[in-house]
């Protein structure tokens, strides 16, 4: 979906809600694409998953484990 600017002002929040549910939203400045409207998406979360893929055969000591997920997340 294209959308200009000032349309982009009014309707930011539906257009946020129409991007989240996964709709491709471009805005525009005088009808040239400039930006898209994308999720966010934390790259710490991609981290804390790789963190359990490295301890889910390991007995460790709870604690232990969740200071390291503090430490890099």
């Amino acid at each position: 979906m294209l959308v200009n600017v000032s349309k982009a002002k009014t309707n930011l929040s539906s257009l946020i809600n129409r991007a989240y549910q996964g709709e491709t939203i471009t805005i525009a400045k005088h009808n040239l694409p400039m930006v898209d409207l994308v999720i966010h998406k934390p790259e710490n979360k991609k981290k804390i998953k790789q963190a359990f893929g490295l301890y889910k055969d390991l007995k460790i000591d709870g604690l232990a484990f969740q200071k390291t997920i503090r430490d890099e997340w």
